[in-house]
């Protein structure tokens, strides 16, 4: 895991030596992507791991996710480069929905209920292609579990759902990954996802503001600690 770790910092720092352009940034992340799938495809076929996630399976998708910016400025450049006028409209209203009946939530209550993600269209993901690292170190090994976790969302001493090798592997390289991106001089604030992709859709700014070493959204938006 060291290894993931230390490739994974070494390679986000070198990449964004030359320069830290929005369109830099947003690839540096895909490739990101690419690798960790990669790492965890192997890991699932070396160790013949039974997972159970499929297409139309969402009990995940209304758990809490929380974010880093890169990722909130390439889910945002996906909708505006992939969604039509129609289909940001109406994501937009659901986002704000979502963010509305969050608003006032400690980490904990948030947690503790089943909030649909606004980006969930037909029960599936619609930015799946880009989905958030929290997103993709999630795999199930027993849908039943999923199904109890869903039915009794208070319920948070449930054990978790995942393989070991496929968190692990995971969380090593976002880690890398994120302390890559600090070494660069831009901050890893974590953020709730629906509040920082409404914050980043709505105001260009934001990344801009990012990619010169500041938090990128509004202090509403960040996953902070309950009091």
């Amino acid at each position: 895991m060291d290894a993931i770790y230390r490739e994974e910092r070494s390679e986000i720092t070198q990449s964004l030596k030359s320069s830290k352009s929005a369109d830099n940034v947003n690839s540096v992340v895909i490739k990101f992507y690419e690798r960790l799938s990669g790492r965890l495809s192997d890991i699932v076929r070396e160790n013949n791991l039974p997972i159970a996630c499929h297409k139309g399976c969402n009990y995940c998708c209304h758990l809490r996710v929380e974010v880093r910016a890169h990722e909130v400025f390439t889910i945002a450049r996906f909708i505006q480069k992939t969604f039509t006028q129609d289909q940001t409209r109406l994501l937009l209203d659901r986002i704000r929905d979502t963010v509305e009946s969050i608003t006032g939530l400690t980490r904990e209550e948030h947690f503790a209920k089943n909030i649909e993600c606004a980006l969930l269209s037909r029960g599936a993901c619609s930015v799946y292609e880009v989905r958030p690292s929290m997103c993709r170190k999630h795999h199930s090994i027993d849908v039943e579990q999923c199904k109890r976790t869903f039915e009794t969302p208070h319920d948070l001493a449930i054990p978790p759902v995942g393989h070991q090798l496929l968190i692990q592997s995971t969380r090593t390289a976002v880690l890398g990954f994120r302390d890559g991106m600090e070494k660069a001089g831009l901050d890893s604030t974590l953020y709730e996802l629906n509040s920082a992709v409404l914050a980043a859709l709505k105001n260009p700014e934001c990344g801009k503001k990012w990619r010169k070493g500041k938090k990128a959204f509004p202090k509403y938006a960040e996953a902070l600690p309950a009091m």
